[in-house]
């Protein structure tokens, strides 16, 4: 039987966390410090990914340290050093680097992910993020975080800066002609002269175009704003979608945007995170969600929801329910993971541990099944236009990765909703999209 076509297929990528995506799952892991700070579980993960032909495996980044001693290291290590020895260790599958636009300056940022799309033979996507925590501020010489509109004025800029340097070399400007002692042809390489609010760049880049063109543009969030640029920008949306009907009105929301920026909305796939608990029946799959959530810490739990909304939780037990007094209203209307937490204490009476099972990894959506009933699922969502594909986040990593790859891949692969078989080398490729055309005109 013929392979179906790409766009008709899921695409699914990796949350690459170390131990797993669970704040407790260092508790749990063989060697939770050899795990989170040496490179042996984050390549061997990728290398299994590859095996399993996922579009990309996905490093997210936090710029500060957050005081939790129970807590996990969520993502100590930094991104684009790390996918650098994973890109060694690996041939085809995507790798997806989360840096902010707030926090370095573009001419940088454009050489060390052109310098990995480069090595990595066009596999690299830069998750672009513009900052919210104010602990990461401090820590790059500012007493705050700038005001968000100042911060997306900059991002979208930044961007500008950034295409314009990957894209000022000519597909053919590396000419290597031994006799007329040329390696570079110098009326194929422009510089950019950008001159902005935020930025002033000459060029043109010292770093050629990469095999790809330049990196894949993936955001990450929920919020209008979030919307907007993915619409405008995103070529790839990592959001946080609890069902099939949410997910109906958030990719024609974003697709939407897409055609109205001029652009073909097939070229921004919608891809939510996912945690899946796999069993060989319903019983067991849910035995080891509730292994995870015994293995959590409710004090844990108490600090991170301290932390989003400035409250004083302490002192609850598992089976306590949180008081929905203590919040403030404003969490009511929040974005991602704050308000889904927020509303869910209002609306119900929810207890510790119900927010530990939403908590695996940051109220993505949980989903507890056999091999056969996720990938009902998982085409109920491809076939309602409720989303491309999924960015899967296990809470234990490598084993709850090795029990997706190897019970519910094979499945997906027999009913034709998931490649056999890379058919490219990038990133864009394995996304199905265009390598990005530069007009001198």
């Amino acid at each position: 039987m013929a392979e179906p076509d790409v766009s008709s297929t899921l695409h699914l990528n990796l949350l690459l966390n170390a131990n797993g995506g669970n704040h407790s799952a260092w508790r749990v892991a063989d060697d939770p410090v050899a795990n989170v700070l040496g490179l042996k579980n984050y390549i061997a993960t990728a290398q299994a990914a590859e095996r399993a032909k996922f579009d990309a495996v996905f490093l997210a980044d936090r710029l500060a340290f957050v005081e939790n001693p129970a807590g996990w290291l969520w993502s100590p290590l930094e991104p684009i050093t790390t996918m650098s020895a994973v890109a060694s260790h690996t041939e085809r599958i995507g790798l997806i680097v989360t840096a902010s636009t707030t926090f370095i300056e573009p001419y940088n940022l454009a050489r060390m992910l052109g310098s990995l799309d480069h090595f990595s033979n066009g596999r690299v996507g830069w998750n672009i993020v513009n900052g919210y925590n104010p602990d990461a501020a401090r820590n790059f010489g500012l007493t705050e975080l700038p005001p968000r509109e100042k911060r997306y004025d900059r991002m979208y800029e930044f961007i500008e800066v950034v295409s314009a340097l990957w894209d000022s070399w000519d597909d053919d400007a590396i000419v290597a002609d031994r006799t007329s002692h040329r390696y570079v042809d110098p009326e194929k390489v422009h510089r950019i002269d950008h001159v902005g609010e935020h930025f002033r760049v000459a060029g043109p880049f010292n770093v050629p175009r990469s095999p790809q063109g330049r990196p894949v543009y993936i955001q990450a969030g929920l919020s209008a704003d979030n919307r907007e640029f993915a619409g405008a920008i995103g070529e790839g949306v990592y959001t946080n979608l609890q069902s099939v009907e949410e997910g109906v009105v958030f990719t024609q929301d974003v697709k939407r945007r897409a055609r109205l920026h001029g652009r073909n909305p097939s070229h921004v796939l919608v891809l939510p995170g996912l945690v899946p608990h796999v069993g060989s029946t319903m019983a067991e799959a849910l035995r080891q969600q509730e292994e995870v959530v015994e293995a959590s810490d409710p004090d844990g739990l108490l600090h991170s929801l301290n932390v989003m909304y400035g409250t004083q939780y302490a002192g609850l037990g598992m089976d306590d329910v949180v008081p929905a007094s203590e919040l403030p209203e404003r969490s009511f209307t929040m974005v991602s993971t704050p308000g889904v937490f927020a509303r869910l204490i209002r609306d119900r009476e929810t207890t510790v541990r119900d927010l530990l099972r939403l908590m695996d990894v940051d109220a993505h959506r949980v989903l507890v099944g056999t091999p056969e009933s996720i990938a009902d699922d998982f085409g109920r969502w491809l076939g309602a236009g409720a989303s491309d594909g999924f960015t899967i986040m296990p809470s234990l990593l490598p084993s709850g990765f090795e029990d997706f790859a190897d019970q519910v891949v094979p499945v997906l692969q027999e009913r034709g909703l998931f490649r056999r078989e890379y058919e490219g080398e990038t990133l864009r490729s394995h996304y199905g999209l265009p390598r990005p055309v530069v007009d001198r005109g």
